[in-house]
């Protein structure tokens, strides 16, 4: 059987840049790697990949580092010679990864690391960082290849904030549109005038909700434009097209929610016209339960929905598990409640 309950309400932008005197109608900018060690980007998934003897970052001596797990401590290649002579011990931690790359340039790679019951995980723990016009651009390699010219697969932030898009064949700077290219490194970026008809989108505004919205990205059905619809205090530019939530993250204090599509219905964008979405508050749950004479057995896998069919994930409402009330038919008080006992 399956039920659905209320459970209440849910607890930076680049300047375009101007035309050359000889009438130039794009511009480049050139990236280098920046290290976090204290990782706070958010990207639209949280994805790791398990270490499987190296990690896969193409270097000129090879297609990746050498890694492997001693007993409890995992052994890493970081300058690229095939030998493993730094270690992660513990929970997690993190490297950097130094060597010549395949372009005949220096390679530097940031890269966190995981405990995952017995194997290790990992992640990127930078970015290749530029500037345009004096504003920052941020690239992310999410899915793990050392590259980061992956459409809808690696990662893009533009402006001063920590949130990132996927990567996508146009980006909005400054509320106008660009083409963008990127180069398999990294390091070199070039932007030209989006020439495609245009309308918008307004949905940041429109989120109800006790908590602050961090972050919401919006593919679109090609998987090849991806906008963060949080960079605009209003509505943002994008390209006509159906659009989908492909992630986000919204907060209150130290508690956070994933943001997933869900069972919504998609956000179709006209030409010179503004599409809207009403989501947020209030939250359902849903999930399965059993009965067996009175005793009620709930699973733990409770499915979280907003109006609109948004889901959000790897959330409990007040750092608790939500409460269960049954009520017999006719009756104003409930005849059995209870959480989960873990929480």
């Amino acid at each position: 059987m399956r039920e659905t309950r209320s459970i209440g309400v849910l607890a930076g932008l680049l300047v375009a840049p101007a035309l050359g005197a000889g009438g130039s109608n794009e511009v480049s900018a050139e990236l280098s790697h920046r290290v976090y060690k204290d990782w706070s980007l958010v990207a639209p998934i949280d994805k790791w990949a398990t270490v499987d003897r190296r990690i896969n970052v193409p270097h000129l001596g090879g297609d990746g580092f050498i890694a492997y797990a001693d007993g409890v401590v995992l052994m890493v290649d970081t300058d690229g010679d095939g030998k493993a002579e730094s270690k992660v011990k513990g929970i997690g931690g993190s490297l950097t990864l130094q060597a010549i790359g395949k372009d005949g340039r220096a390679l530097t790679y940031g890269v966190r690391f995981r405990a995952k019951g017995k194997d290790w995980e990992w992640a990127a723990s930078g970015a290749m960082v530029g500037k345009v016009n004096g504003h920052t651009v941020q690239l992310i390699d999410l899915d793990h290849d050392g590259r980061y010219d992956g459409i809808g697969k690696d990662g893009i932030i533009v402006g001063s904030g920590r949130a990132a898009s996927f990567l996508s064949k146009v980006v909005n700077l400054d509320n106008s549109l660009f083409e963008l290219e990127v180069n398999a490194e990294g390091s070199s970026i070039k932007l030209t005038p989006y020439a495609g008809e245009t309308g918008s989108i307004d949905i940041a505004g429109s989120f109800t909700s006790r908590g602050k919205l961090e972050s919401v990205v919006l593919n679109d059905e090609s998987g090849k434009l991806s906008f963060n619809a949080v960079q605009a205090k209003g509505s943002l530019t994008v390209p006509v097209g159906r659009y989908r939530i492909a992630g986000g993250l919204a907060s209150k204090g130290k508690e956070t929610a994933r943001i997933l599509g869900g069972t919504m219905k998609v956000i179709e964008v006209t030409a010179g016209s503004t599409a809207t979405l009403a989501w947020g508050s209030p939250i359902t749950a849903e999930f399965t339960y059993s009965l067996a004479g009175n005793k009620l057995t709930v699973p733990t896998t409770v499915r979280y929905f907003g109006k609109a069919g948004e889901e959000y994930a790897d959330w409990l409402p007040d750092n608790k598990s939500p409460k269960f009330l049954v009520y017999e038919s006719g009756k104003k008080r409930p005849v059995l409640s209870g959480r989960f006992g873990s929480c």
